[in-house]
C-alpha cells in the first residue's frame, strides 16, 4: 500500500501573517520599501502569501517572482520551508497565565505542577499575572521576546549574532547580512527586532532578523550624542509616561543615558568622558537595566560596585553595594522576580544573589585553580538569567550555562564551534542569485513514498520471530477505515477489542486531556486490546485526514489457531497482566497511602525544627558537574540536612525511578517503590506529592531523595525485584 509522500506536514493556520511579514521584511531589504508607508498594499501581499503557503506545503522551497510586489517595486527571492519554520519557532509567544491558579502542567516540560508556579522538574518560573506585569514594567532582557529557554548570543569575534534553542542548537544567525562590526550586546525587542550595541563602530540601533537597520541613535547631532565603546542597549517605558526610551551604556565615556527614537537625550548618569567615584560619577560601566520599581541598576565595573538610582528624582542614589559587599569588578546586576538581585563579579569568577537589604544569600564560584581553564571567563560581554533559573555567561571565546540552584555546569561551548546548519538557505533568501533562481524553476517535483506492512507488524513484541505465513494471514483479516481530522478513533476508559495500524496520515495520543504523542504512517496503536480486555489508556484523535487498518480480537484469535507457539506467548502475557492487576488492587488501599503521607509529614516536621535551629551563615558552593537530565530543587534547610548526612559518613541519594508503560499513574506502583526505599533510611523528598500520587497524576517517573547509611548497590537492589520498574538512576547529592 502506498500514498503520495508529501515531504512536509501542513503548515499551521496562523502561518499567513508570518509569511506576509517575511515578504515585507525581504522587500524592505531588497528595495528599501516600508510596507507601513502603503498600508493598502498589505492585502495584496497577504493574497500572495496564501500561494506561498500552498507551495511550501508540497515542496521544500518556494520561488518568489513578484514583478510588482508593492507599486513598481519587485521582489525576487526563494523562501525555504525550514527557514519559515525556524521563524515560526522564534516568533512563538511565551506563555503567561492570568488566572489565580497555575496550570496543571508545566508548559515547558509538561510535568505536573501540583499547585506551584515554579516547576520542580525543569526549574521554570511561570509567568502569572503579577510576574507578567513586573516583566513588562522592567526593561527588556536579551530573551524577552524569545520562546522558553531560547538564547540570544552575540559573537563579536565573528561579527555575528546567534539564536539557540533549548537544546542549544543554532536556529538563526545574523552574520554576513548584519551591518555591525563587533556586536557585544543584543536584546530581542518588540516585533522581533534586535537592539544591538556595536562597540567598534560606536553605534546602537534596532535591526530586523535579517540584519537590516530600522533605527539608529544619531551620534552626529552634537558632541553629547557621540558614543565611545557602547556595550549595552535595552528599552523600557517609564511608569509615569507612555513614551518608550532606550537605555544605553556608554562605557568609555563613563555614563549611562536614556534616549528616545528621535535621538533626544532624556537623562544621563555619569560625567561624559570623566571617570570617578564621587556622587554622580561612574567608571567604565558594564551594564544597566530599568527595574519594575522605576529604578535603574548599574554595574559600575571600574569602581567595583553596583548602584541603584532613581532617574525620575534627579538620579537620586537609592542603594550602593559598597555598604554591604566587597566586589572586584561586577559586570552585571539583574533584579529578580522575588525582589532579590543577581550580580556577576567575573574578577572573582562568582555569581551571587542578595536580598533587598543587600545581604548575601547565595554564592557560586564558577572557576577556581582546580577547574578547567575553559571556565575561566574574566571579561564576559553577555550574562543572561533564563526562566529556568540557569545563568549563561559568555566572552569572545566561550559560553557556559550554569544551573544556579544546583551549582552545576550544564553546558559549555566554544563560540567558533557553533554552526548554523541552514545558513546557506538563509543567505540564498537574503541575497538571491538570479542564475540559481532560474535553475530552481526547473527542479520542482513531488516525491513518492510508502510503508512496509509486514515491517510495521514485526515491531509488535508479541509478534516477533513469527513465521512469514503468520503476517500473511493477518493481512487477510485487516480492514480499512477513514477518519477526518479531529475525529476520535479511541476513547480513554472504553473497553476495546481492536488493534489499529496507520496506513496514511497522523494521529494524536491524548491522556487525561494532555497530548503525549503523535503517531505517523506505519505506526500501530491499541495492540494490547488483542489480549484480555482492559480499558483504553488514552484518547486517539486523527490529527489530519487519515486511513487506518483494523484487526479485531476475533480475527486475531482465528489466526492464532494455526500458530500454537504465538498463542502460548499471548496466554503467558495475559496471565502476567491479570496477576499485576490483582497485585495493584491489594496495594491500592487508602490506609497505605495515609501511612506514606504520615511518614513524609514527620520528616517535614523534622525539617521545620532544624530550620529554626539552623545557623544562618552562608556556605559558598563551587561549580560542579551534574549528570542526570534534571534534578529536584532543594531549599536551604534540605541542603543543610544533606550536608550533615555527608559529614556523618552517610549517603544522600536522589533516585530517579522510571516504570514501564501501563504502570504510570497507578498509586499501587508508587506505594511499592516508596515503601521499599523508606525502609532504608530517611525519605527527604518525594516527587510528585502524595496527593498527586493518590489522584493518579503522575506518568512514568518518580523521584525520591533518601538519606541512608546503605550503599548505592543495596538501594538499587531493593527496587530491582519489582517487575514494573524499567530504569533506575541513583545520583549522589553534595552541598
Amino acid at each position: 500500500m502506498s500514498k503520495p509522500n508529501v515531504p512536509n506536514a501542513p503548515l499551521p493556520n496562523d502561518v499567513l501573517p508570518q509569511i506576509t511579514w517575511m515578504l515585507s521584511e525581504l522587500l524592505f531589504r531588497q528595495e528599501g520599501v516600508r510596507l507601513a508607508d502603503w498600508p493598502e498594499e498589505w492585502y495584496k501581499l497577504e493574497q500572495y502569501a496564501a500561494k506561498v503557503r500552498g507551495w511550501l506545503e508540497s515542496q521544500p522551497r518556494a520561488l518568489i517572482r513578484l514583478e510588482e510586489a508593492v507599486r513598481q517595486y519587485p521582489l525576487h527571492t526563494v523562501i525555504y520551508r525550514r527557514t519559515l519554520e525556524a521563524l515560526l519557532d522564534l516568533r512563538a509567544p511565551t506563555p503567561h497565565f492570568v488566572s489565580n491558579a497555575p496550570p496543571d502542567r508545566c508548559p515547558a516540560c509538561k510535568q505536573l505542577l501540583n499547585g506551584y508556579w515554579d516547576c520542580s522538574y525543569c526549574g521554570l518560573e511561570l509567568e502569572n499575572a503579577y510576574r507578567h506585569s513586573q516583566l513588562r514594567q522592567a526593561s527588556a532582557q536579551p530573551i524577552s521576546e524569545l520562546p522558553l529557554f531560547y538564547l540570544l548570543l552575540p559573537d563579536p569575534a565573528r561579527r555575528r549574532v546567534l539564536i539557540l534553542n533549548g537544546e542549544r542548537e543554532v536556529v538563526w544567525s545574523l552574520g554576513k547580512t548584519l551591518d555591525a562590526r563587533e556586536p557585544v550586546s543584543a536584546v530581542m525587542h518588540r516585533e522581533h527586532r534586535l537592539l544591538l550595541a556595536d562597540r567598534v563602530d560606536n553605534r546602537v540601533g534596532e535591526f530586523s532578523l535579517f540584519g537590516d537597520c530600522h533605527w539608529a541613535f544619531d551620534t552626529s547631532l552634537s558632541r553629547a550624542h557621540q558614543l565611545s565603546a557602547p556595550v549595552g542597549i535595552t528599552a523600557y517605558t517609564p511608569v509615569d509616561t507612555a513614551q518608550e526610551l532606550f537605555l544605553l551604556v556608554d562605557r568609555d565615556h563613563h555614563r549611562v543615558l536614556a534616549v528616545d527614537r528621535h535621538s533626544r537625550i532624556h537623562w544621563e548618569y555619569g560625567i561624559r568622558g570623566e571617570a570617578g567615584k564621587e556622587p554622580g560619577q561612574l567608571s567604565s560601566p558594564a551594564y544597566a537595566e530599568y527595574t519594575a520599581e522605576g529604578t535603574v541598576l548599574i554595574a559600575d565595573q571600574g569602581n567595583g560596585r553596583v548602584l541603584e538610582i532613581q532617574p525620575e528624582q534627579n538620579n537620586l542614589l537609592v542603594w550602593s553595594s559598597e555598604e554591604y559587599l566587597a566586589l572586584n569588578g561586577p559586570c552585571h546586576a539583574h533584579r529578580l522576580l522575588n525582589g532579590h538581585t543577581l550580580i556577576v563579579d567575573p574578577a572573582a569568577w562568582r555569581v551571587i544573589e542578595i536580598d533587598r537589604g543587600g545581604q548575601l544569600l547565595e554564592e557560586c564560584i564558577y572557576y577556581h585553580s582546580g577547574h578547567d581553564l575553559g571556565l575561566k571567563i574574566d571579561a564576559p560581554h553577555l550574562v543572561v538569567r533564563l526562566p529556568n533559573q540557569h545563568v549563561v555567561i559568555a566572552d569572545q571565546t566561550r559560553v557556559i550555562e550554569i544551573n544556579l540552584p544546583a551549582k552545576a555546569l550544564v553546558w559549555s561551548a566554544l563560540l567558533s564551534e557553533l554552526k548554523f546548519s541552514r545558513e546557506q538557505d538563509l543567505n540564498q533568501t537574503l541575497s538571491p542569485d538570479e542564475a540559481q533562481l532560474i535553475r530552481m524553476e526547473k527542479e520542482r517535483s513531488l516525491q513518492m513514498g510508502h510503508f512496509d506492512l509486514d515491517t510495521s507488524l514485526q515491531r509488535i513484541k508479541m509478534f516477533s520471530d513469527a513465521p512469514s505465513g503468520f503476517y500473511l494471514s493477518l493481512r487477510s483479516y485487516l480492514t480499512d477505515q477513514n477518519f477526518h481530522a479531529g475525529e476520535t478513533i479511541l476513547r480513554e476508559g472504553e473497553e476495546g477489542d481492536t488493534m489499529y495500524l496507520i496506513a496514511s496520515g497522523r494521529v494524536k495520543v491524548i491522556r487525561q486531556g494532555e497530548p503525549v504523542a503523535t503517531l505517523q504512517t506505519g505506526e500501530i496503536f491499541g495492540e494490547m486490546a488483542l489480549i484480555p480486555r482492559q480499558p483504553r489508556s488514552a484518547d486517539v484523535v486523527a490529527a489530519e485526514d487519515c486511513t487506518v487498518l483494523k484487526l479485531t480480537k476475533l480475527a486475531f484469535e482465528t489466526v492464532l489457531q494455526a500458530y500454537p507457539v504465538i498463542r502460548e506467548r499471548i496466554r503467558q502475557l495475559a496471565g502476567a497482566r491479570e496477576g499485576m492487576r490483582k497485585l495493584d488492587a491489594f496495594y491500592y488501599a487508602p490506609e497505605r497511602l495515609h501511612q506514606v503521607n504520615s511518614l513524609l509529614q514527620a520528616q517535614q516536621q523534622r525539617i521545620a525544627d532544624i530550620k529554626q535551629q539552623l545557623d544562618t551563615s552562608r556556605q559558598t558552593s563551587l561549580l560542579r558537574h551534574w549528570h542526570p537530565d534534571w534534578r529536584l530543587l532543594y531549599n536551604r534547610t534540605e541542603r543543610h540536612l544533606i550536608h550533615q548526612a555527608n559529614r556523618a559518613h552517610q549517603h544522600a541519594y536522589e533516585i530517579h525511578v522510571e516504570v514501564g508503560p501501563g504502570h504510570g499513574g497507578k498509586p499501587a506502583t508508587a506505594l511499592r517503590i516508596v515503601e521499599n526505599l523508606s525502609g532504608l533510611g530517611e525519605l527527604l523528598r518525594l516527587w510528585p506529592t502524595v496527593d498527586a500520587l493518590e489522584a493518579g497524576k503522575w506518568e512514568q517517573e518518580l523521584v525520591l531523595a533518601l538519606l541512608t547509611p546503605e550503599s548505592r548497590d543495596l538501594v538499587a537492589e531493593s527496587l530491582h525485584h519489582l517487575p514494573e520498574i524499567r530504569r533506575i538512576e541513583i545520583h549522589s547529592l553534595f552541598f
